[in-house]
């Protein structure tokens, strides 16, 4: 006679605990057996998305708009320094503190704005500087531009320079 039918209650329970093991070992070793494929995907996501056209696209845009934004930061900060040079100017050799009050006030209204133009401009170049670190693409060469970008100048593979004072983005900038 065969084993299932001198034992049939034991085979099934030998069958039965079989099975529980299969399944207790398959549930603790399941989730590591499926790490190299998730590692596998989420790199294959990454290089997609890294010279997926589009992304590269935004970021140029995002380097091109910080750039302008960084530029009119600039151009404001000077401002304020012409207007708080041609106020001195009116005032010649006449001490800060002998002013008219509202010109005093103006003057350092206008030296307020201009630390928080270049604080907000360290700020940006900041990010500026580090996304350049991050995303060296080959659309910051000349001449490597993105397909349908062709026409629109390069940004420059350089970073922006952090400024202190009105003098260090003159230097760095000119008048």
């Amino acid at each position: 006679m065969d084993i299932i039918g001198e034992h049939p209650v034991m085979t099934i329970a030998a069958v039965i605990a079989s099975l529980i093991v299969i399944s207790v070992i398959a549930a603790l070793v399941g989730p590591w057996l499926s790490i190299p494929f998730k590692v596998s995907q989420g790199g294959a996501a990454v290089v997609a998305s890294a010279i997926d056209p589009v992304q590269i696209q935004q970021k140029y845009e995002w380097f091109k708009d910080a750039s302008a934004k960084m530029d009119s930061y600039v151009a404001t900060a000077q401002a304020k320094q012409a207007q708080q040079d041609n106020l001195k100017s009116l005032y010649g050799n006449i001490s800060f503190s002998r002013w008219n009050s509202n010109d005093r006030q103006q003057y350092e209204q206008w030296d307020t704005e201009k630390t928080g133009i270049l604080g907000a401009y360290n700020n940006l170049a900041a990010q500026y500087n580090a996304d350049m670190a991050k995303w060296n693409y080959e659309f910051c060469n000349q001449g490597s531009m993105p397909k349908g970008l062709e026409r629109e100048p390069a940004l420059p593979r350089e970073y922006r320079p952090y400024v202190t004072s009105i003098s260090d983005m003159k230097a760095v900038y000119g008048s």
